[in-house]
């Protein structure tokens, strides 16, 4: 059984990808890819003060340079962008635009 991580949340929960990678080596086969503004702890809030602002990749405090290189060694095959809402700075398409610029740039 192969298994996608949302990166961002996992992060946002106080997880570290690369670490879960070396643990379940072979077990990811994509990777749901999003950065966020955190608030400082870890937390699983998806409502209220402590749920993370969704930005655009580069954006935000998640680097993914590790994470896509240390993806790349265990089997991880397709990444995948979300734009968590709200998009405030900017329309949905120039997000994605920024997000696609972003991983390429990986």
């Amino acid at each position: 059984m192969k298994f996608e991580l949302d990166c961002g949340w996992a992060i946002a929960a106080g997880q570290k990808p690369i670490e879960l990678f070396k643990a379940h080596a072979g077990r990811f086969r994509m990777l749901h890819v999003k950065d966020f503004q955190l608030k400082g702890k870890p937390t699983y809030s998806l409502f209220g003060p402590e749920r993370p602002t969704g930005t655009e990749l580069g954006r935000g405090q998640i680097d993914y340079k590790p994470i896509f290189a240390a993806a790349q060694t265990v089997g991880v095959e397709y990444f995948f962008s979300e734009q968590e809402p709200p998009i405030t700075n900017m329309k949905p398409m120039d997000a994605a635009k920024a997000n696609f610029d972003y991983m390429r740039g990986l």
